[in-house]
């Protein structure tokens, strides 16, 4: 499926932003506050990596609160299916399919709505059976221990998004994973009575979900959990967001406990992980006294690392050591262009842009760097001229089997010689 093109209403400053279209490589160009960054926020948010719900709250246009209703459609995106995604649809509804394009909608409720054609689906897919289930789920009403809180509230909320998303296999799944999962974490005394009680109101929802599911598999649900499973992963970065790879770990674990992490904490973990590290873990060790053990299990993860974006991120190499002293975590990094090993940090605004970035695509399009729809906002700030033009030339290989939106006001972002890809926006087109 490949994105071609979107509408934004309701949402922040923009009201509508009528139909956008898209190529692969789309630059959105306009005056700073003229609702670019609003465009690709609310776009990011149809199927990013990781859920990131809209918030009526903070991001309802201000002064229409009286219009406030969680039914409101935020996005819809208009796809190209590919030939054997049509051919797949047909087998499902057992009928041809004649259209090449499918509308995809998200709204401030978190409801993904597949737009069939009328003659395939006459109906809408939500409200469902499964939908009122969620409204009845039950809540910790007793005192339970704060973990076993988190662990319930965080579940309950994956139960209502996967419902809304029509996400119904991994849906039907959930009883197998949340139930083991929240009985490890019973506690002793007055409290496991009410975790006890919570689990098995609990239980029994989800199985009554499982038990719908079961009973109704019905043609439609098939098809749009096909069209939603093959959506591209929708990954956004703005330009000031680079990675940190300095930080006291303990420090970034408790700020993790408290559900309180920064976006540098966020980019931190990435790398960790993208190295095979474990927070908690190298938290523990950081108290022990074997540093010799240590460091080779670090060498071991920076080989990791390097190797993982050398295999799959040809275009630039990248060598990354990484480095601890207690609870201090220190990453080093150099690529061919400059071969000194320098904490990423230190590196100019430009290296670590570039670095962040790469490690951000590897990461959320799972090292395929495929079928991705990548969102940047004002790429290129801190770059000089010359390297905006290198940075352009970049973009055009990151859009190569993906679409590649960007926002920018800078001359030299902008390829004149290619003039179908320029979107011109400004707050006037929006506040519609």
């Amino acid at each position: 499926m490949i994105l071609r093109g979107f509408r934004i209403q309701m949402y922040k400053c923009v009201t509508d932003s009528q139909w956008v279209d898209v190529s692969p490589l789309t630059v959105l160009v306009g005056k700073n506050e003229a609702g670019k960054t609003s465009l690709l926020r609310a776009l990011h948010k149809l199927n990013p990596f990781k859920p990131e719900p809209y918030s009526m709250d903070r991001e309802w246009p201000r002064g229409r609160r009286q219009e406030r209703d969680e039914r409101q459609v935020v996005c819809t995106a208009r796809f190209e299916l590919a030939d054997g995604e049509i051919q797949e649809l047909a087998a499902i509804t057992d009928q041809t399919m004649t259209v090449k394009t499918i509308d995809v909608t998200r709204n401030y409720a978190g409801q993904l709505e597949v737009l069939f054609p009328t003659e395939v689906f006459p109906n809408k897919l939500h409200p469902t059976d499964i939908d009122t289930i969620c409204t009845a789920l039950p809540n910790p009403q007793e005192v339970v221990a704060m973990d076993f809180l988190k662990k319930a509230q965080e579940y309950l909320s994956e139960v209502t998004r996967l419902a809304h998303e029509g996400r119904f296999t991994e849906l039907a799944e959930l009883h197998n994973r949340h139930i083991p999962a929240l009985q490890g974490l019973y506690t002793t005394g007055a409290q496991r009575q009410n975790e006890e009680n919570f689990v098995s109101r609990y239980g029994d929802k989800l199985r009554e979900i499982s038990k719908k599911l079961a009973e109704a598999p019905t043609i439609q649900r098939k098809a749009h959990e096909y069209v939603i499973g093959h959506l591209p992963t929708f990954i956004y970065m703005s330009d000031y967001r680079s990675f940190t790879g300095t930080a006291q770990l303990d420090q970034v674990k408790q700020r993790k406990d408290r559900g309180g992490l920064t976006e540098e904490d966020k980019t931190l973990l990435t790398i960790m992980e993208l190295s095979g590290l474990n927070l908690d873990a190298e938290v523990q060790k950081g108290n022990l006294p074997d540093r010799e053990q240590r460091q080779y299990d670090l060498d071991d993860a920076s080989e990791t690392l390097t190797n993982s974006i050398s295999d799959r991120w040809k275009q630039r190499r990248y060598e990354v050591q990484l480095r601890a002293d207690g609870q201090l975590f220190y990453t080093f990094v150099k690529n061919q262009d400059d071969p000194s090993l320098i904490r990423l940090e230190e590196r100019s605004k430009g290296f670590q842009w570039f670095f962040s970035f790469d490690l951000m695509f590897m990461y959320e399009s799972r090292g395929t760097f495929k079928n991705c729809v990548i969102l940047l906002d004002e790429p290129g700030l801190h770059l000089h001229p010359d390297a905006q033009r290198d940075l352009l030339k970049r973009l055009e290989a990151y859009a190569e089997g993906n679409v590649l939106i960007y926002t920018s006001h800078l001359p030299f972002m902008i390829d004149l010689q290619a003039p179908e890809r320029i979107r011109v926006r400004c707050i006037s087109d929006l506040l519609k």
